[in-house]
């Protein structure tokens, strides 16, 4: 089991992901994952049959769900 000193940052996240990373990075499983990937609105680019996640589109999304929040 990861102990929160294990899980990295997001400065240390790679540039581009995968689905597993992703979930590794969130502490969830990788169906959340690609219920995320199939809404319109999150940042991920699909390759054949990978989906990949861009760092930069993440952070942008995670900051828009956070003002989202905010306002509501």
């Amino acid at each position: 089991m990861k102990t929160v000193a294990n899980r990295k940052t997001l400065a240390e996240l790679p540039d581009v992901m995968s689905v597993q990373q992703l979930g590794q990075f969130l502490g969830v499983h990788a169906n959340g994952v690609y219920e995320l990937v199939h809404q319109q609105s999150f940042p991920s680019i699909q390759i054949g049959r990978k989906f990949v996640i861009p760092k930069a589109g993440l952070v942008k999304w995670l900051e828009e769900q956070t003002e989202n929040k905010a306002v509501s």
